[in-house]
């Protein structure tokens, strides 16, 4: 009687957001693996490509997604994305997340009322142990050429998959 709610995320702001706290963590497992490499540009590279840090394998955008898509298939989970929930305070579209958080409520069983809804709406975005900026497209500001290529070469077909692009050749 479990109901499983997985959230996703445009794996390129998931790659910034990775490196950010792995960066921050100093008790994260490859914290002194990924700081021993060389520059910012490269801890994102291997954000994006994935790669063997100390005894540790950090995995590429497109394996650490490909896990998670045999939720779509379970009729005891629903899938949303990130940029869906968090509304117009974090970039995205008010209806959007209204239809989102009503269609989680459904699939839980939980009843929401027209007073109860915006209260949720407005609780759903801010600060927490995982939650930096919370900003859809803040890849944009930090790719360089490179990490788009990167991103590219790694995820096109998973960006296309899920809706993020129209495109694999974006």
């Amino acid at each position: 009687r479990m109901r499983v709610v997985c959230i996703l995320r445009d794996p390129r702001d998931v790659a910034v957001s990775q490196m950010h706290y792995i960066k921050q963590k100093k008790r994260h497992p490859i914290h002194d693996s990924f700081m021993a490499l060389p520059c910012v540009n490269e801890r994102l590279l291997v954000s994006i490509r994935g790669g063997l840090l100390g005894k540790r394998e950090l995995l590429s955008l497109d394996e650490r997604y490909r896990q998670f898509l045999g939720w779509q298939r379970d009729e005891n989970s629903v899938l949303v994305k990130f940029e869906d929930l968090v509304g117009p305070r974090g970039g995205g579209n008010a209806e959007a997340q209204r239809r989102t958080v009503e269609r989680v409520a459904r699939h839980l069983g939980v009843s929401v009322d027209e007073e109860t809804v915006p209260s949720i709406e407005e609780e759903l975005f801010g600060l927490g142990r995982t939650f930096r900026k919370g900003q859809i497209g803040g890849w944009r500001s930090e790719f360089s050429e490179e990490h788009t290529r990167a991103a590219r070469e790694i995820a096109g077909p998973l960006l296309v998959e899920l809706g993020y692009e129209a495109d694999p050749d974006w």
